[in-house]
């Protein structure tokens, strides 16, 4: 699986580099009182780079909440893991009472 990563990763930057070879035209990029001529490709992949990083800051409470409730379930299921142990020690425990109080009752009836 590593060497497909790897392989995606290698044709992305030759794309990427294609793409800014071949827009490599300057244009004119204007914010607020600024302007800028930059080639087309730094401005078109700076705005993509630009909604990747806004998109992670949306979703990222999203993910923190899911880890964090992950985790939380994980602890519960410990607990009621432990407690089912707990239990089935003492579901032994009566058993073993339970057939200890059936002989003595036993020899009893019988005589």
């Amino acid at each position: 699986m590593q060497i497909i990563y790897s392989i995606l990763l290698v044709i992305s930057i030759i794309l990427v580099m294609i793409f800014a070879v071949q827009n490599a035209d300057p244009v004119p990029v204007n914010f607020l009182v600024w302007e800028w001529n930059v080639p087309l490709s730094y401005s078109i992949l700076f705005a993509a780079l630009l909604g990747s990083v806004i998109s992670l800051l949306v979703v990222m409470p999203a993910i923190a909440k899911a880890k964090w409730l992950l985790r939380k379930q994980n602890k519960r299921i410990t607990e009621l893991e432990a407690n089912s142990n707990d239990l089935k020690v003492k579901l032994e425990n009566s058993q073993v009472k339970i057939q200890e109080l059936e002989t003595q009752l036993t020899p009893n009836s019988e005589k």
